[in-house]
């Protein structure tokens, strides 16, 4: 298709051009700016602030589509994978606000109030470490009348019976652990000072001593003597090794190969640590049955081996019964390794106690040396007791979850794989499973006028799967076909779908999740369990 443009004649001379200048001034003193469109880059770059909910432009005036929020993956994580929010804080990632808008000036009233002195907490049970209460990473989201004298007492001992027991309840640290900061089974974030210290080292002292102990292990690997390699006549003599010698290939040259997998290339638990019992089935390792040079003992078949499972009830109302598999640890060890030595062979003979297992005797006669350590307490204590109401909340970390494009969680997706399963009521009516078969599954369609922005395609299915019809009907929502006079500058002020999106949903700059144009393109749907 072509297009035919007519030429307007140009003003010659230099008065044509000065006439020319007047009128483009005129012009543009005349024309007032349309409502509705974006700013010029000036204006942009004069609005330091914009209000909630409303649009973002960047440099040149346009509309800014990139999310307000930093991915969570890009955050830094503790070692049980879970958002390390402080160490965000101290490197500048995230800024947290000192109070909601509109109540500036309480926030101007306490500044200069903060308390950053480190406290330590004595603990009752002689198996855990002492804990250590850093003020510091607190008060960057609280302030003291949050939890000072309501929760905790002021004075040193003042807050009696505090135990883990009322803990996981949700009283003292549980009002925010396990709700709004790491979860409570993290334990050895919060049990991290040896029970000998009086007082808490200071920084420099922590730091001297670490600096000591560098140079101590500089020092060491310096003054090692290097081995030589031997000849090379000598060397292809040599057919095998002496336990802890160096290995040499086939012309008499050292061999820098390693005998053994990498340990990065094993398969690990969700704690971080080698799963060596799944490194077993998948046949990556092979463990020997005796130690060199003595003879192996005959190895009992798949159907002599006692795998059987032992419940083992926990002592403590706020921690999960323990389940101990035989079949793994007859991977490694014979029955007269642990019985009856170590183990009676009578259910509840032995008397065992976490006191106990620390101090190296039961299950501390591997574990915490060759085995995972003792401090992965969950993947012993992992059947759920009676009293549901006192356990730890299970929580998935994020990052073992399925992202969008623009790295959000793909809560649909997470439930359409199985990975999460969306409880149907809280309290007294919870554990109601939801029927797939059930869900109103109607895809709508909302046209646009214009042909530069795709339709918007909303599904009932994944919408279904975490709200019932009440929820949005009809308080946000008629039940009516057109009844819903939406825009983008409602729902970012927190109205229609900005009631969730941005706030518990993805966020609403990811626009071509909904702006689909047809229902054929839209999410897959939620898959039955």
């Amino acid at each position: 298709m072509r297009v035919m443009v007519k030429e307007t004649p140009r003003p010659r001379g230099r008065v044509g051009a000065a006439l020319a200048l007047l009128l483009l001034c005129a012009a543009a003193v005349a024309v007032p700016p349309v409502r509705g469109e974006a700013p010029s880059p000036a204006e942009a770059g004069d609005s330091h602030e914009r209000r909630p909910g409303g649009l973002k432009y960047n440099k040149y005036g346009l509309i800014d589509t990139t999310p307000d929020v930093v991915p969570l993956r890009y955050l830094p994580k503790d070692e049980k994978g879970f958002v390390d929010w402080a160490a965000a804080v101290e490197k500048g990632l995230i800024a947290p606000r000192d109070t909601l808008p509109g109540r500036e000036a309480e926030a101007d009233a306490d500044a200069g109030k903060k308390y950053t002195d480190k406290v330590l907490i004595k603990s009752t049970k002689a198996f855990m470490p002492d804990v250590i209460f850093p003020h510091r990473p607190h008060v960057y989201w609280l302030k003291c009348g949050n939890c000072h004298p309501k929760i905790f007492a002021m004075e040193a001992g003042g807050t009696v019976d505090m135990s883990m027991a009322r803990i996981s309840k949700g009283e003292f640290c549980g009002r925010c652990h396990g709700k709004v900061a790491f979860p409570l089974r993290n334990c050895f974030k919060c049990h991290s000072a040896p029970r000998h210290l009086a007082t808490i080292p200071s920084e420099m002292a922590i730091a001297e001593k670490k600096r000591k102990k560098a140079a101590a292990e500089k020092k060491a690997e310096t003054g090692k003597k290097k081995p030589e390699a031997p000849a090379a006549e000598s060397a292809a003599a040599i057919k095998k090794s002496e336990p802890g010698g160096l290995k040499y290939n086939k012309y008499g040259l050292i061999d820098t190969t390693p005998e053994v997998i990498p340990l990065q290339h094993l398969p690990k638990d969700r704690y971080g640590f080698v799963d060596w019992t799944k490194a077993v089935v998948e046949g990556l390792i092979a463990p020997r049955d005796a130690l060199p040079g003595a003879p192996p003992p005959p190895r009992p078949s798949a159907d002599e081996l006692f795998s059987d499972d032992i419940l083992i009830k926990s002592t403590q109302p706020f921690m999960a019964d323990v389940i101990f598999p035989h079949r793994v640890h007859n991977y490694w060890l014979k029955c007269d390794n642990c019985h009856p030595k170590i183990f009676a062979k009578r259910a509840g003979g032995s008397g065992m106690s976490m006191a106990r297992i620390t101090k190296g005797e039961f299950c501390g006669r591997c574990h915490g040396k060759v085995a995972f350590p003792l401090r992965s307490c969950f993947k012993c204590h992992s059947v759920p007791t009676d009293k549901p109401a006192e356990q730890t909340p299970v929580v998935i970390p994020l990052k073992m979850l399925p992202k969008d494009r623009y790295d959000f969680v793909d809560w649909s997706k997470a439930a359409f794989e199985g990975k999460i399963r969306p409880k149907d009521a809280i309290g007294e009516s919870m554990g109601k499973e939801v029927d797939v078969d059930e869900l109103f599954n109607v895809d709508v369609v909302y046209k646009f006028e214009s042909k530069l922005v795709p339709d918007v395609v909303f599904p009932h299915r994944p919408h279904v799967y975490w709200l019932n019809c009440d929820s949005c009907h009809p308080a946000i929502f008629e039940k009516k076909a057109g009844a819903a006079r939406m825009n983008m500058v409602e729902l970012r002020r927190g109205n229609y779908c900005g009631r969730c999106h941005g706030k518990v949903s993805f966020p609403l700059s990811n626009c071509s999740r909904c702006h689909l144009g047809s229902p054929e393109k839209r999410a897959r749907p939620i898959k039955k369990q």
